[in-house]
Parts: structure tokens; C-alpha cells; sequence
């Protein structure tokens, strides 16, 4: 089977399993300048692009702060 990229995960689909830059900065303090750097450096939280927007789960987020 070939992989079309699209999420089949149930847990993209539940809102309140992922959170915008904005819901990031305000949970960590972080400045949205810093997550935009953070991801062109590939450091920082996993996060993911759904068409133009980008998101970030939940739970790669709280792995990342241990």
C-alpha cells in the first residue's frame, strides 16, 4: 500500500489533541518567533503542516518537555 501522506491517526482529528504555535507559546512561554526558528532548524517539538497551517501534537509536545 502506498503511503498518500494524509493522516489516518484519530487523534489529528480530535482538536484537543493539537495545538497551533499560539497555544504553544502561551503553554510554554516560548515566543512564536522562536517556534517559527525552532522549526526551520528542525529543533523544538515535533510539528506538522496541515495545508498552510502548522500544528503540533499534544503528545509529541509533552515528550519534548520531559
Amino acid at each position: 500500500m502506498q503511503d498518500t501522506g494524509r493522516a489516518t491517526n484519530a487523534t489529528f482529528f480530535n482538536i484537543d489533541a493539537r495545538l497551533s504555535p499560539e497555544d504553544l507559546s502561551r503553554l510554554t512561554g516560548v515566543a512564536l518567533s522562536t517556534l517559527s526558528n525552532w522549526r526551520s532548524t528542525n529543533q523544538g517539538p515535533v510539528y506538522f503542516r496541515f495545508g498552510r497551517k502548522v500544528w503540533y501534537h499534544r503528545a509529541d509536545v509533552e515528550e519534548w518537555m520531559i
